[in-house]
């Protein structure tokens, strides 16, 4: 497992802040179980929760944005998550981006294709990985709501690049720099299970 150089990175589980920690399988690296169809938005939470120790109510924000899950994320119910949450993603595409991400201590939400049970369909699906070593990526699936691990070539191609959808990290746009209609959105209706972990 890649040791994660020390950054000013705070992670909070079970009461206790610590920077920058090894991430082992056995480490309490957030869980969660998704709605039908909603890895995406379920995994961004777990990565929220790792990186500032507090998440979203999902349920009320998902139900906000229209997303019902009987089809997968659209680029459209994505953008209005973000919108509404002010949550950022930016985008990656090597395994060098991966390791540097990973050792700094960033969780990076990856795309994997899985067989449908009982069907011929295959479709893609979001996890967090938190940690890797030769052979395995290690990462937080939200289908299960289970820490796994994955083969390499199940996210990355022979020549470095994503076989699917980009890498994704996730961030919140400082609350400092939220207007007076999202602030007021936020006291309303709390969307943020503890908003005070933002300022």
């Amino acid at each position: 497992m890649r040791r994660i150089a020390a950054l000013p990175v705070f992670f909070l589980w079970f009461g206790t802040v610590f920077a920058a920690p090894v991430f082992l399988p056995t480490n309490p690296f957030p869980v969660a179980y998704q709605s039908r169809n909603s890895c995406y938005f379920t995994s961004v939470n777990i990565a929220l929760e790792a990186k500032y120790g507090t998440k979203l109510r999902l349920k009320q924000v998902l139900g906000s944005i229209g997303f019902d899950g009987k089809t997968l994320a659209t680029w459209e119910s994505k953008k209005k998550f973000s919108d509404l949450t002010h949550v950022v993603i930016a985008e990656y595409s090597t395994k060098s981006e991966f390791k540097e991400m990973i050792d700094r201590g960033e969780p990076v939400l990856v795309s994997t294709e899985i067989p449908l049970a009982r069907s011929k369909w295959i479709i893609r699906h979001v996890s967090v990985a938190f940690g890797y070593d030769d052979d395995w990526l290690w990462v937080s699936d939200p289908l299960d709501g289970k820490r796994k691990r994955l083969n390499w070539n199940e996210v990355f191609s022979k020549n470095g690049k994503v076989r699917f959808h980009h890498l994704r990290t996730v961030s919140v746009k400082p609350y400092a720099e939220w207007n007076d209609h999202s602030k007021a959105r936020e006291r309303k209706e709390d969307i943020w299970m503890c908003e005070e972990a933002l300022k």
